[in-house]
């Protein structure tokens, strides 16, 4: 991944006994895509090689999926597999459950990335959230688990991040998202940052707050099992 400071300086610096092959937005990769165009049901990207560019669609709206998708691409060039080929299998691809995946319901659109969560992919899914059209957009957000000592920082990261991006509110489940909750608060989110112990609250207040043409994003660790919330509405 071309676009990644760290493999770059890996590509720099380790001296490989095979061929690398690049990919990346930037021009200088082997493998080169556009920006990706989202909508509700995906992504559009065109993807050039030395001799070739073609249209891809990914059923995904998170731009981590196309990187893993050039990786591919980058793969199937090598072995001489056409890119009208994969372009038409990664089409018909479906991705996993509870993986970035798009519902409407009762006139409102729910972005359910509720498998697991750690900061990077929060921070992905957040992104996914603004990249969509809709009136508002809620987070509701479980605990990201397994962070050791710097769970607090963390936390509070991601509540930066969720005031930032002007979320119109916040809902939180679990003792270490009251750290989101607080620190989002605190940059200007007060009085839209709903922290919750119990989820059978936090689905009533949810019910008082959604209106028609919200944008609603449910994320947590697999142990949160923030999944149950979609089902409660």
């Amino acid at each position: 991944n071309n676009d990644d400071i760290y493999l770059r300086r890996c590509k720099n610096v380790i001296q490989y006994e095979c061929e690398v092959i690049t990919y990346g937005l930037g021009r200088e990769s082997r493998i080169k895509s556009t920006r990706p165009f989202l909508c509700s049901k995906g992504m559009r990207f065109r993807v050039e090689t030395e001799k070739k560019s073609h249209v891809f669609f990914l059923r995904s709206i998170g731009g981590c999926n196309m990187y893993n998708a050039l990786a591919a691409i980058a793969l199937g060039n090598y072995m001489g597999i056409s890119l009208g080929k994969m372009a038409g299998v990664m089409k018909r691809f479906r991705f996993p459950k509870m993986h970035l995946e798009i519902s409407h319901k009762d006139g409102y659109t729910v972005i359910n990335d509720s498998y697991n969560a750690n900061p990077d992919s929060v921070k992905e899914a957040i992104e996914a959230l603004f990249n969509l059209s809709g009136r508002r957009k809620i987070v509701v957000f479980g605990d990201m688990l397994e962070l050791g000592e710097n769970s607090r920082y963390l936390h509070q990261e991601i509540g930066e991040l969720i005031a930032r991006k002007k979320t119109d509110f916040l809902f939180t489940y679990g003792e270490e998202a009251r750290w989101t909750a607080e620190r989002a608060s605190r940059k200007g989110m007060k009085g839209r940052v709903f922290a919750f112990q119990n989820k059978i609250d936090l689905i009533n207040r949810l019910k008082e707050v959604l209106q028609r043409g919200d944008t609603l994003l449910i994320k947590g660790s697999r142990k949160t099992k923030m999944e149950e919330v979609i089902k409660k509405l």
